[in-house]
């Protein structure tokens, strides 16, 4: 007997290679034997079915002496028919003939219990029949147990009429066994059918633990990128801050020292203050990479401080303007805007030759905006991201900064000269 899919999955096969193919559609594999002798595979309800057809017939042979050969042909042909359909079960459910298919085998097992006055392992055959319907489908596997019931009963009043009562009410225990077997057919059908759905959901979770895998590698892989890309930016944005100057004061002191000895000791001394800041600021980044005035200060009064300490050692007149509610820059932001103060202002000392700078910080609504600007001599070339041109690394290391927060960061020619670098970062992507 045959285990199927329900109807509506079926659908014809226009595969070649004929009632092979079909099989396919309606047979489990899970439900099958191995069958040394012949190197085949006979599903373990096939063998049930063939058994009790094999011992049905071979029984009536020894029990119906005295039959002649047309109720042996006959016979044969009931049990043979009843038997050899079952081999064409795939197309009748491929071409969704399940009905017809389950009315025939109904019908050869109800000429069969007829041939053997019904006779008790006759019977079985439409234990078959359940069977086979509830595997095949629910409604038809309750259609199949209707009709075999109205058959037997039907085949027994034909043959005794209403003379032994008893004969009918002994077949109860056979009614009991359709459902029975229905209901242990539609079990076996459910515990088949929640294996294959566990076997794939096991498949999918095996699969997709493989991906979490490659997804973990590759999350490491760039964890540890931005880490190495965030380092660089703050060496460079910390302690390359820092030797720019210290290297401007040294060039400085040795330009001085042949005609001015107190200017060059000033120079010097100033080199070795920063120095000092330089190594307070490394070690201080070794446990956390964040700007020593940042520490003490909020984002307006680290900017102003650094504005000042720009003043002093640059002699170049800084305007400077603040406003807004900075409580809602968080850290990132303001360290990201630190960094890009530091760096406008130590690029203009170094290649701008400006006389006036203006620095603006404003704190919108929904985004802050640092503005720089100089009347330098602007610039020579459009920066390209990522140049490595001298202060291309810092330019390229703000960009990322900002871009991680949301924000963009812009370097462009002033309006009458000289440059502009514009930040703006929202407050929704620190959040």
């Amino acid at each position: 007997m045959a285990e199927t899919q329900p109807l509506e999955e079926r659908q014809p096969s226009p595969d070649r290679s004929g009632s092979k193919s079909l099989s396919a559609l309606v047979r489990r594999a899970d439900w099958q034997i191995q069958l040394s002798a012949s190197a085949s595979r006979l599903e373990t309800f096939q063998l049930v079915e063939w058994t009790i057809i094999i011992t049905a017939y071979l029984f009536h042979f020894a029990d119906g002496t005295g039959q002649g050969w047309g109720h042996w042909f006959a016979w044969t042909a009931a049990i043979g028919g009843f038997a050899l359909i079952d081999r064409a079960e795939p197309q009748f459910i491929a071409r969704g003939r399940a009905g017809v298919y389950i009315a025939l085998r109904i019908a050869l097992a109800t000429w069969a219990v007829w041939l053997t006055d019904v006779g008790f392992l006759t019977t079985f055959l439409f234990f078959l029949i359940v069977a086979n319907g509830w595997a095949i489908e629910r409604r038809l596997g309750i259609l199949a147990a209707i009709s075999s019931a109205v058959a037997i009963y039907g085949v027994m009043f034909l043959l005794i009429g209403f003379e032994q009562p008893d004969r009918y009410i002994s077949l109860l225990p056979w009614l009991a066994g359709l459902v029975f077997i229905g209901g242990m057919t539609q079990l076996a059908k459910r515990e088949q059918e929640a294996r294959e759905r566990s076997d794939t959901l096991l498949t999918e979770l095996t699969t997709a633990h493989r991906q979490l895998q490659v997804y973990a590698e590759q999350a490491g892989e760039l964890a540890t990128t931005q880490e190495r890309n965030r380092l660089a930016r703050e060496i460079h944005d910390s302690l390359g801050h820092y030797l720019t100057i210290i290297n401007v004061q040294l060039e400085t002191a040795l330009a001085l020292r042949p005609r001015d000895d107190m200017r060059a000791d000033r120079a010097v001394g100033e080199a070795k203050r920063l120095a000092s800041e330089a190594l307070a600021d490394v070690r201080r980044s070794v446990a956390a990479l964040r700007p020593t005035a940042l520490d003490q200060l909020s984002i307006g009064e680290a900017v102003t401080a650094q504005v000042a300490d720009f003043r002093e050692h640059s002699g170049l007149p800084v305007e400077l303007a603040i406003d807004g509610d900075e409580r809602r820059c968080s850290q990132a932001t303001g360290l990201a805007l630190y960094r890009t103060v530091q760096e406008g202002l130590t690029n203009i000392r170094k290649h701008a030759a400006a006389q006036h700078v203006a620095v603006r910080l404003h704190f919108g609504p929904a985004t802050t905006v640092l503005t720089i600007t100089d009347d330098g001599r602007g610039l020579p070339v459009v920066p390209r991201s990522g140049s490595r041109s001298e202060g291309g690394f810092g330019l390229a290391g703000l960009r990322e900064r900002t871009a991680l927060l949301g924000g963009t960061l812009d370097l462009s020619p002033g309006p009458d000269g000289g440059t502009v670098l514009r930040s703006a970062i929202p407050y929704t992507a620190d959040r």
